[in-house]
């Protein structure tokens, strides 16, 4: 599967974004080889394909049902999991290879 890794516009404080199914934002181009940090934004992706237009809606409400905590939050579980798996480690690196900024 492919995805895209482009430096831009990041909230304050935070590192990375999905803002679609295919593409990660960074917020320094440095970030774009970090393997951590893609593979949790890779665990980001899969959800957006999977969930579609209703990603956005699911991560609120997620975030609501986690008390208002981005931590807590069943995707932001699920994607600090995917960091650690050894079989989601080949993708990012084929990315993070295909996107060398």
């Amino acid at each position: 599967m492919k995805a895209k890794i482009k430096v831009g516009f990041v909230w304050p404080g935070y590192a990375a974004w999905v803002p679609n199914k295919n593409t990660i934002i960074i917020a320094k181009p440095e970030y774009a080889t970090n393997e951590r940090l893609i593979t949790h934004e890779l665990a980001h992706v899969n959800q957006h394909r999977e969930y579609g237009i209703w990603f956005y809606p699911t991560y609120i409400l997620g975030f609501i049902r986690a008390g208002f905590s981005y931590y807590n939050n069943w995707m932001e579980k699920e994607a600090r999991k995917a960091e650690t798996n050894p079989q989601m480690r080949r993708w990012p690196r084929k990315v993070i290879r295909e996107n060398s900024l």
